[in-house]
């Protein structure tokens, strides 16, 4: 918590990728119950990551191939997914992490059944600079 005003120290900026994953996934449920429990489980990790943005479980991340913005980290937090098995249960959350400026970019969210590692750089690359440099604007 900022001791100052008892809000999160760190702010947020959803990209369009990651909040359609989140609609997808809600979908994706049979029950409402588990669609709740999986937004449940989004949002701790969102809370957690408001207060400690190197999360238990997260890790840098390479940039993509001639991609570098120096103030930012490129991060993933490998997380159980609610109600779901297998590769479709390990679920990816990568966002960037600007200490300075105490902004958090959430960039993509997957399960290991989607992508085996993480999805494609040309992809990354064409997102991160979409975000990275309309930056300014949070």
């Amino acid at each position: 918590m900022n001791l100052e005003n008892g809000l999160p120290k760190y702010r947020f900026a959803l990209s369009a990728k990651f909040v359609r994953a989140i609609k997808v996934f809600k979908k994706s449920y049979k029950s409402k119950r588990e669609a709740i429990a999986f937004t449940e489980c989004i949002s701790n990790i969102v809370e957690g990551l408001a207060q400690q943005p190197n999360l238990e479980g997260s890790r840098l991340e390479p940039w993509p191939a001639k991609l570098s913005y120096p103030d930012w980290e490129f991060r993933k937090l490998v997380f159980s997914v609610p109600h779901r098995k297998g590769a479709s249960g390990e679920g990816r959350l990568m966002y960037l992490l600007n200490v300075e400026r105490c902004i958090i970019q959430l960039v993509w969210l997957y399960t290991h059944e989607n992508f085996e590692k993480r999805p494609a750089d040309k992809d990354l690359k064409i997102l991160m600079r979409e975000l990275l440099d309309n930056s300014e604007e949070i």
